[in-house]
């Protein structure tokens, strides 16, 4: 039999299974398959691809985890992945009008993670302006771009929320979630944003302040965060957070830390500048010195009253 038709002689075993059948499709490393250009359903078996697999723009439907192993090649090209769960690419993908999906694979098939397009990643929307209310006692207007996006299959890309997945509420206001340390300050408000129908989604939020705002604030989230018995509701710092210039960039999960809606597909997230200033009878205040000349005599005030001490008999 021809090295090729080898594993699809294996596919074809696996589609005849029906969905029940939840066995694997496994190419070794240094081994290779070809669709030929034909559609193949996997009735919800995984492909462990540790070789060289090519679509030759047919389509691999109805899978459901797709791994494409470091060292190995998954030739999309014009053709069509669709898979229920787990997408992997610890090798080499490439596509060209091509594209891979997460869809649901009906029962017994689940998806697990946001719906829609995985490969190619599309481009996130721009920033939109915020409005930052004026601090009590006034102030001057001032406006954050604020860029809301998913983050990619690579764990680092933001790109287009998927279909379905849409940002309701956006705003900054002065109102702040309870348990603040009684010696903070909020110069720029609490950015707040809902979003829904994002099962599985993890949204990256970045956020651009005025030029020099961001110097000596703490960056903080507020909400459940922590595992099991440790999970708590209160202020910590944001997953994934990245400060470069005015810009802070964080991640929250549907259902993960910092997501302050328990629905599935529902994320509201509170976030915060905070300013811990030092705590006073007053308020805020400045922590007193002593000058070097203070320091000085305060210096040879303690080495003459050591010497009296010497002297003195027992």
């Amino acid at each position: 039999m021809h090295p090729f038709l080898k594993p699809l002689a294996a596919l074809a075993a696996l589609a005849l299974a029906g969905p029940g059948a939840h066995a694997g499709w496994e190419i070794p490393a240094g081994g290779a398959a070809q669709l030929g250009g034909g559609t193949v359903s996997l009735g919800c078996a995984s492909v462990s691809n540790g070789g060289a697999l090519q679509l030759d723009g047919g389509a691999l439907l109805a899978a459901r985890d797709v791994r494409t192993h470091a060292g190995a090649l998954l030739a999309v090209g014009a053709g069509r992945v669709e898979l229920a769960q787990q997408w992997a690419a610890d090798g080499s993908v490439t596509l060209t009008t091509g594209r891979v999906e997460r869809k649901d694979g009906g029962p017994g098939c689940p998806a697990v993670g946001a719906l829609g397009q995985l490969l190619p990643a599309t481009a996130p929307p721009a920033p939109q302006p915020v409005a930052i209310p004026p601090a009590p006692g006034g102030g001057a207007p001032a406006t954050a771009q604020v860029g809301l996006a998913a983050l990619g299959v690579d764990g680092t890309t933001a790109t287009a929320l998927p279909p379905g997945c849409a940002v309701t509420q956006l705003a900054i206001d002065r109102v702040i979630p309870p348990d603040t340390p009684a010696n903070a300050r909020f110069p720029l408000g609490a950015l707040r944003f809902e979003a829904q129908g994002c099962p599985g989604v993890v949204m990256q939020v970045s956020v651009t302040y005025p030029p020099g705002s961001l110097q000596g604030l703490a960056l903080q989230k507020y909400g459940p965060h922590g595992m099991g018995a440790a999970r708590r509701t209160g202020w910590f710092t944001p997953p994934g957070l990245q400060v470069s210039g005015d810009t802070a960039r964080y991640t929250v999960a549907d259902g993960g830390d910092g997501d302050g809606d328990a629905r599935s597909g529902y994320i509201t997230d509170p976030f915060a500048p905070m300013l811990l200033a030092a705590p006073g009878p007053g308020g805020a205040q400045a922590i007193p010195t002593l000058g070097e000349w203070a320091l000085a005599a305060l210096s040879i005030l303690a080495a003459l009253l050591g010497a009296r001490r010497l002297r003195r008999p027992f």
